[in-house]
């Protein structure tokens, strides 16, 4: 009794193994996020637009 509970436990964790690594597999083309992106639009860095001068003013809370 314990050796076939012991093979139904372990078959039932392959198959679920094999579930979950069969279901995470997505082809390349069902990746719609990015396919509509025309070259023009990819760029391979990020620009932060923002100004980087900022002083010190009366009221900010400082902390070290």
């Amino acid at each position: 009794m314990k050796k076939s509970l012991r093979i139904t436990f372990s078959l039932l964790f392959m198959a679920f193994v094999a579930a979950s690594v069969l279901s995470s597999c997505v082809p390349q083309k069902k990746m719609m996020y990015m396919q509509m992106a025309e070259q023009t639009e990819i760029r391979p860095s990020f620009e932060n637009d923002r100004s980087i001068s900022y002083s010190i003013q009366p009221g900010d809370n400082l902390y070290i």
